[in-house]
Parts: C-alpha cells; structure tokens; sequence
C-alpha cells in the first residue's frame, strides 16, 4: 500500500506501534463526518492522521502544514524555524520533537 511517505522518522518502537495503529484505523474506519473528497484522498486523510497524532497540534495546525509542506515526510524534515513561519513557534517545537525527538532551532 503506498501511502506517499517514503521514509518517517521515530524516536523508538513505540512511535512506530503508534503509527501502523493510525494507518490501521485510517484503513478500516471510514467516519461517518468525512466528504466525499477525503473518501476519495485517503493517502492525504492518512497523513492528516498521523499528523493529528502530534500531542498538541490540533485539525485546523495540521492541515496548514500539510497544505504547506506536502505530505508528513517533508514536515518531519523541516526546521523550528520553518515550521514557525505555519503555525507559530510552540506548535513547531512540539512537531518538531515528536518527529525528531528533541527541539532544535
């Protein structure tokens, strides 16, 4: 299954536990809320999920970045300071050590 991330970083195994859950429950959940165009992207509603995942990045945060960046990987990759110019410095501490592991500016 191809899910437009070619590579994403984890800072040990339970992120990836967590991971696989969020696509998991992405594959075989189909809310009753979603519209039609988020049936017919589930690769972007995927990558929206594991956003969303992020403690303390809300809906409205995570699909700035993804409108921004793309797709999780390149989010994944950015800088503090990138990441700040989308949603402001706090929420792009808290992305950025939850993909890395530690803040770096």
């Amino acid at each position: 299954m191809d899910l437009g991330i070619t590579l994403l970083p984890v800072g040990h195994s339970g992120e990836v536990a967590l991971i696989i859950h969020e696509i998991s429950l992405a594959d075989s959940i189909q809310s009753p809320g979603t519209s039609f165009r988020q049936a017919m992207n589930p690769k972007a509603d995927v990558q929206l999920q594991l956003l969303l995942s992020t403690p303390g990045l809300g809906r409205p945060k995570a699909q700035k970045l993804l409108k921004a960046y793309g797709s999780v990987q390149s989010v994944a990759f950015a800088s503090v300071q990138d990441l700040s110019s989308h949603v402001g410095v706090k929420s792009a501490a808290l992305v950025h050590k939850y993909f890395n592991g530690f803040v770096s500016t």
